[in-house]
């Protein structure tokens, strides 16, 4: 049985992790992937690839930007072979509109803004969950419209 590890979190054996970085004959990290989620999709299930902090990678060149060729990769995943979904996120929105424009993806990608509850949003949130009004004054002067502390104040 051939032994298996996760580059970047993606299970790939180390024969193969080795040969793709090896000096002497590199193999295509795309080809291995388009293979892997083609046998996932067969298996039944559709894989799900989330890259984050995608602005990190931005000025990388490899053949030209790498940033492009991973875009068009995606493309090639989820429009053409229909293999897998790509999620990539980033906190940089001038990074990502500058993306979307640049790698011509209107039409053959979506991108939405994931941004913090204004205070009428937060409010109608917490008193869905039981805050009295003092609470939701206390919860926002402490924690703003971040969801993901919203949820946590909920929880405790």
């Amino acid at each position: 049985m051939e032994e298996t590890t996760k580059f970047m979190g993606i299970p790939i054996s180390r024969n193969l992790l080795e040969k793709i970085f090896s000096r002497d004959k590199p193999r295509d990290a795309f080809k291995y992937i388009v293979n892997l989620t083609r046998k996932l999709k067969d298996s039944g299930r559709t894989p799900i690839i989330v890259l984050d902090e995608l602005q990190k990678i931005k000025d990388i060149k490899i053949n030209g930007y790498l940033l492009y060729e991973l875009f068009n990769f995606f493309i090639s995943l989820t429009k053409e072979n229909h293999s897998a979904h790509v999620f990539a996120i980033t906190s940089d929105s001038l990074f990502i509109e500058r993306v979307f424009r640049e790698t011509k993806l209107y039409g053959r990608a979506r991108y939405f803004l994931v941004d913090d509850f204004d205070y009428k949003t937060t409010e109608e949130f917490l008193r869905k969950h039981g805050f009295s009004s003092e609470e939701i004054e206390l919860t926002w002067k402490y924690l703003g419209g971040k969801p993901v502390f919203l949820i946590e104040a909920i929880n405790n």
